[in-house]
């Protein structure tokens, strides 16, 4: 496996905590249910039983990207309820065990090495820095699980789900949307404020976008903790910047938003789901992020109007876990429900080896409403790229608004590939 760098919205700060306390939860039942796909290979696979099917989760809960880590959880949570309290998969209960890494590469990998004796495979793994540490022995182990983590790189591993898309391909299809909607035109320039690490892989993007549109781009690598981007946005506008690529965490969101209208700009800001938390609707920033900001998601908002997210929103108004509504509780809800579809086609072998080649087999998972439709059976190549262009909105539950039709795909996206 290539070793990637830091990305995505769980890495809400590049730095990692010291090794601490974890904790283990587990939800799902243990009742009996006949049906179809007992299969011989479980009765000696980690993780299954006649009645039940065991997951593991490796998130954050207490650490630095923990706000993200309990968002997708719960929504995760949410489903294998409602999956349980219909029959379950494969004519068994789903037990989930979460394990808290605190998001520090060594916890998680003594963690794994706790758990991994006690369950099937691992539903989510948070984070490209626990991905790096993990993955030689989820390899070898044949784990098959969903990475929270977008890194094009990570489309290199058979045994790790990438889904929807990466995190090159949400500037991609930003950037078509704005040409599209006749926002940049051949000639323009754009800026790019990224952070090292976090935000390398969406430059990838920028340049596609540029090479292909006729645009100058204007690159600057930022700090995780630069709250003030002035000089930048200064830079951005002697070149004439017609719209703003936020690379980083929120709070460069909230810097360049704010920004650029001290500086006299009024351009588009087009960041991916790393580059928003619902409170930047909230504060002295909020006004600035509401009129410039654009957030391309490839699932579908907490406000979205269809009926699959209003059953996420119904099941999290009846427990919420604490947490608050957001995106990723959609997020978590549909990673889930990929992930127990799979184990669906895979009955009649519900063994690791099964699992994978299940997985690879799959080119059309229905994720209506959720995702967009899913094709696995492309090795290498992202599973779907579509996308909800949105816009940060205090009046919406998640701080999201939906601005184009749903699962959108650019023209500048159609024949665009990640480079991994």
């Amino acid at each position: 496996m290539r070793k990637p760098v830091i990305t995505l919205a769980a890495a809400l700060l590049i730095s990692l905590l010291a090794v601490g306390c974890s904790t283990v939860k587990s939800t799902g039942q243990s009742n009996t249910n006949s049906g179809a796909g007992t299969s011989d290979a479980a009765a000696t696979t980690p993780g299954v039983t006649s009645s039940t099917i065991s997951l593991g989760y490796l998130t954050d809960l207490s650490g630095p990207a923990s706000g993200a880590g309990k968002e997708t959880y719960q929504g995760s949570k949410l489903y294998v309820d409602q999956l349980n309290s219909s029959g379950g998969v494969c004519g068994r209960q789903v037990k989930l065990t979460v394990q808290d890494d605190q998001y520090n590469p060594q916890t998680a990998l003594s963690l794994y090495q706790q758990s991994s004796k006690q369950v099937l495979d691992y539903m989510a793994v948070l984070g490209t820095p626990i991905l790096s540490a993990l993955e030689p022995q989820m390899e070898q182990d044949k784990i098959l699980t969903v990475t929270q983590s977008w890194d094009a790189s990570l489309l290199e591993d058979s045994n790790l789900i990438v889904a929807p898309s990466t995190s090159d391909m949400d500037i991609v299809a930003g950037l078509g949307y704005l040409s599209q909607h006749g926002l940049l035109k051949s000639g323009d320039a754009i800026g790019a404020v990224y952070i090292a690490g976090l935000g390398e892989p969406q430059m990838a993007g920028v340049d596609y976008a540029a090479s292909r549109l006729g645009l100058k781009a204007v690159k600057i690598e930022v700090q995780a903790t630069d709250t003030d981007l002035s000089s930048q946005l200064q830079q951005f506008k002697n070149a004439g910047v017609k719209a703003i690529v936020a690379a980083g965490l929120p709070t460069q969101t909230a810097a360049a938003a704010a920004g650029e209208t001290a500086v006299g700009l009024n351009v588009p800001i087009v960041t991916g789901t790393a580059g928003f938390v619902s409170s930047l609707t909230q504060g002295q920033a909020a006004p600035a992020v509401e009129s410039h900001v654009y957030v391309v998601l490839g699932w579908s908002p907490f406000s979205a109007d269809n009926s699959q997210v209003k059953q996420v929103v119904s099941a999290y108004n009846a427990n919420n876990g604490g947490t608050a509504p957001d995106e990723g509780i959609v997020l978590g809800w549909a990673e889930a429900k990929l992930y127990t579809d799979i184990i669906a086609k895979s009955c009649g072998n519900l063994t690791r080896d099964g699992l994978l080649s299940a997985y690879r087999t799959i080119s059309n998972l229905q994720m209506t409403g959720l995702m967009p439709d899913l094709d696995f059976a492309k090795p290498g190549q992202a599973p779907a790229r579509a996308y909800d262009i949105t816009q940060p909105s205090a009046s919406q539950a998640g701080g999201l608004k939906l601005i184009s039709q749903p699962f959108i795909t650019p023209a500048l996206l159609k024949n665009y590939q990640p480079a991994t």
